[in-house]
């Protein structure tokens, strides 16, 4: 390989590192193998799509259980394990009142001595007429939002 090849490459993953945040070290040790700029640019773009993936995880998991977010609630199942089925969250409150999880047959919202956090919730694909209190600490967040990305992730090295 040639001195200017080579140099071109080296010029390439200092780019690509520096726009996706990883020292040129560390993309040199992940891209040793490649030999060419299309797939040092190819392989930098991987690691930035990844990254840009992992950090809206992230917001997604530290923003709180509102309107229009899902989650899964534990359903008890006999003879089987629990299945965690999917709740389209309606509204955010403080009550003494919610199901306790994991629910067993129907739902019923128990009265209890003390009030916290509770999401209010309609259960995907079942009944969705329905609406119930469950507590927001039984609640687990529902990633549905990376299935569909709302911001073009931009692959343009400069």
């Amino acid at each position: 390989m040639s001195e200017t090849t080579e140099q071109q490459i080296a010029s390439a993953k200092d780019k690509a590192a520096q726009k996706i945040g990883y020292t040129s070290f560390d993309l040199i040790i992940a891209a040793g193998h490649k030999t060419t700029l299309e797939e040092c640019y190819e392989l930098a773009m991987q690691i930035y799509a990844k990254s840009q993936v992992e950090a809206k995880r992230e917001r997604l998991l530290e923003a709180p259980l509102d309107f229009g977010r899902y989650c899964t609630i534990e359903q008890n199942r006999f003879g089987s394990d629990n299945e965690h089925y999917i709740h389209k969250v309606i509204g955010r409150l403080r009550s003494n009142t919610w199901v306790d999880v994991p629910v067993v047959r129907n739902p019923v919202e128990t009265i209890h001595d003390h009030m916290e956090d509770v999401i209010a919730c309609v259960c995907c694909g079942l009944a969705e007429r329905e609406i119930f209190r469950y507590r927001l600490s039984d609640c687990k967040p529902q990633l549905t939002e990376l299935l569909t990305p709302t911001e073009p992730i931009k692959t343009e090295i400069k």
